[in-house]
Formats: structure tokens, sequence, C-alpha cells
């Protein structure tokens, strides 16, 4: 099945953003190629707008990020596509205006680093989980 499907992607590496199209075939292999990368992951941005993320972005040792200007304690690393989704869970077309994208996104300065951690909660064994 082919069906073609404009996204925004932003590159911090290169500092811009930008459209792409991929088929939306049900393969992320072409949705990888433009994110340079082996793994994604999908964070809802609100609404119906959602970003696929590098899901090992943070643990690459070259990496550029950036952060939404409304989202500031949420830094992304790694280039990200942005796009929309229905109550199915299908990849839409994004369609905003990309220049409400450019003027939202806060470029980390180069060298800036974040080092990834995992927190593991203890249960108490006295509750229902």
């Amino acid at each position: 099945m082919f069906k073609l499907i404009d996204v925004v992607v932003i590159d911090p590496n290169k500092e811009e953003v930008r459209w792409e199209s991929f088929n939306d075939n049900g393969d992320p292999k072409e949705l990888t190629e433009i994110m340079n990368c082996e793994t994604i992951d999908m964070v809802r941005l609100g609404g119906d707008v959602i970003m696929f993320v590098d899901d090992e972005g943070l643990l690459a040792q070259e990496n550029r990020y950036f952060y939404f200007k409304d989202l500031p304690s949420s830094t992304f690393a790694g280039t990200c596509v942005i796009a929309r989704t229905d109550n199915n869970g299908n990849t839409l077309t994004f369609n905003r205006d990309i220049d409400e994208v450019r003027e939202i996104i806060e470029w980390k300065p180069k060298g800036y680093k974040e080092e990834p951690f995992m927190a593991f909660m203890p249960l108490d064994d006295g509750v229902m989980h």
C-alpha cells in the first residue's frame, strides 16, 4: 500500500526545520532513514500532534538538542519528525504552518549535553497494582 505522508523534520545538527514525505506502508524503515537512527518512539505533543523521536538519541556520544518554548522542561535529542495521528493510531500528514513550528523551537547551544538516567521506584507491597 502506498500512502504518502507529509511531515515536519526537526534537524538540530543543521538547526533546520523542513518538510519531507515518506511512504507510510507500516514499515518504519523510511522514517528511520529520514531520522538517521535505528529505533523510534512516539511522543504526544498535544491534541492530534505527535513526534517521532530517536529512541536511543540521548545515548549518542555526539548529539544536538532542542526544546519547544512552551515545553522548556522537555529537551529532545537528534532528528525528530512531527506528524498527526487519528483515533485509530494512524499517522497522518502534518497540516499546520511550518513557520509556527520554527517559531516555537529553541536550539540548545553546541556542546550542551544531557545524561540519560533511569530511576527505579519500589512499589509498596500493601497496595494493589
